[in-house]
């Protein structure tokens, strides 16, 4: 039961700190609006690493989580939701640990398509609605 019991602290503590990250970065770098952009820019500011701690954090949390669910759950169901927290725990680390590299800023698709023409032009063009011609 203690192995059990710390893997749920771990959890709960990496969510903790993950929501604490973001929050700091909320009030530090009010230049980003919460409601406008993806929690993934704040790692553009001066305090990125705020946020790099943060996911780390909440991955290993996740992972943890994951295996303290392998003791609880059973079943077909259970496997499925494990494998899944697990998948997305490993996602959220690996998105803490790797730089990010390429900082591209686009509110719409129209910015989008003036820094990568030719998947922009084409997801433009698929998804731009067509009448269709009458003979």
């Amino acid at each position: 039961m203690t192995a059990l019991r710390t893997s749920g602290y771990v959890g709960i503590v990496g969510v903790i700190v993950f929501a604490g990250a973001v929050l700091i970065l909320h009030l530090v770098q009010p230049g980003l609006d919460p409601r406008d952009e993806a929690v993934s820019y704040y790692v553009h500011g001066p305090f990125g690493w705020v946020l790099t701690v943060g996911l780390i954090l909440l991955g290993i949390g996740s992972m943890s989580l994951v295996f303290g669910l392998a003791r609880l759950v059973e079943g077909r169901w259970g496997r499925a939701g494990r494998w899944l927290v697990g998948v997305w725990g490993l996602g959220v680390l690996l998105g803490g640990v790797f730089p990010t590299v390429v900082q591209i800023h686009a509110r719409s698709l129209a910015n989008v398509s003036s820094s990568v023409p030719p998947v922009a032009s084409a997801a433009t063009q698929c998804s731009s609605p067509r009448r269709a011609e009458r003979p």
